[in-house]
């Protein structure tokens, strides 16, 4: 079963990510208009959904979109029917001055109930880097954790440490995944 997610993960990830200069379409935060759709049930709690609308033409956002902040800083994520695709696996690239600076990780299946936010990001091989869960619904930091990266040939190892003793491993394939890049 392990083996069946990694693949489908991999698999999605080089079907998003392998031509991201090609295949990403530009726009502006100031261009974006998100739209809070809560879905009510008696059964569960309330589901949240925020659907972003470009501006200009009024369709949903559907795809891979750089966002740009200002005139140095943009970020870089996949959109499906509106809403960041964080079913497998999605990735947001904050980039300041042209370099890499900010890194979230989503994915149900991959992360669970919350995404990991690493507001200072490095590449270095062997680094320690500190970040945060949070909530996908409002971005509240739920626990600080301390991630221990190490950069091998193909693939990219991280170790995450929680508050509560626990350490979750997250395996990336290099040549699928570039978060250096």
């Amino acid at each position: 079963m392990k083996i069946l997610i990694v693949f489908s993960i991999l698999f999605t990830s080089n079907f998003i990510f392998c031509q991201i200069k090609k295949d990403t379409i530009t726009i502006e935060q100031s261009d974006i208009i998100i739209k809070v759709d809560t879905i009510y049930s008696t059964r569960t709690k309330p589901i949240i959904n925020f659907q972003n609308f470009n501006k200009k033409n009024g369709t949903l956002l559907t795809g891979l979109y750089r966002i740009n902040i200002d005139d140095n800083t943009y970020f870089i994520t996949n959109y499906k029917n509106g809403i960041e695709d964080s079913t497998i696996f999605n990735y947001k690239k904050g980039y300041r001055n042209g370099k890499l600076k900010e890194l979230e990780i989503m994915g149900y299946q991959m992360i669970g109930e919350a995404y990991i936010s690493i507001p200072e990001y490095n590449c270095n091989t062997n680094s320690f880097l500190d970040g945060f869960t949070k909530e996908y619904s409002n971005d509240m930091i739920i626990d600080k954790i301390r991630i221990r990266q190490k950069i091998r040939k193909k693939v990219i190892c991280w170790k995450i440490y929680y508050p509560n003793k626990t350490v979750k491993k997250i395996k990336f394939n290099k040549t699928l995944v570039d978060l250096c890049r």
